[in-house]
C-alpha cells in the first residue's frame, strides 16, 4: 500500500520529470535513514526509505524534504536566505538540523528542507519544482 501511495505522489512524479532517479531501497535505509538526495557528476538520486517511517505523515514529510533538495539543486542553492531560516525555523527543525555537519551550506540547505517539509504542502513543493527546474 505504501508504494501505491508513493506512486500517486505528484511531488515524486514531478521530481522524476527533472531526470532525478527515485529509489525506495538503498544502503542508507539499512542504517536508519528516512531518505536522502545525492547529486554529483555521476548520479542524481532521491531515496525514500518507507520502512523507516513512523506513519504516512512522516513518509510524506520525508518526500517533501528530499524534493526540496531537488529544488535547491535546480536553483543552484537554497531558495531563501540563511537568516530567514534562523529567525523562522521551529525549535524542532533547529534541533534536527543540529545533528548535521556544522558547515553553513549544509545547515542552510537542511534548515530549508526541514522547514519546507514542515510548512509546505505537496502542491507548493510541486510549484517550486516547476519554478526552479522547468522555467
Amino acid at each position: 500500500m505504501i508504494y501505491e501511495l508513493l506512486a500517486l505522489s505528484e511531488v515524486l512524479q514531478t521530481v522524476e520529470k527533472t531526470g532525478t532517479e527515485i529509489r525506495y531501497q538503498h544502503a542508507e535505509c539499512a542504517k536508519g535513514a528516512a531518505g536522502l538526495y545525492h547529486l554529483n557528476k555521476e548520479i542524481d538520486l532521491l531515496v525514500i526509505c518507507p520502512d523507516n517511517q513512523v506513519n504516512h505523515s512522516d513518509l510524506f514529510d520525508t518526500v517533501r524534504h528530499e524534493a526540496m533538495h531537488v529544488v535547491q539543486a535546480c536553483k543552484g542553492g537554497p531558495v531563501l536566505s540563511y537568516d530567514f531560516y534562523l529567525k523562522n525555523a521551529s525549535d524542532v527543525t533547529k534541533a534536527a538540523v543540529a545533528k548535521y555537519p556544522q558547515d553553513r551550506h549544509t545547515q542552510h540547505s537542511e534548515l530549508e528542507a526541514f522547514t519546507a517539509a514542515e510548512q509546505l504542502n505537496e502542491q507548493q513543493i510541486v510549484n517550486l519544482l516547476h519554478k526552479f527546474c522547468f522555467e
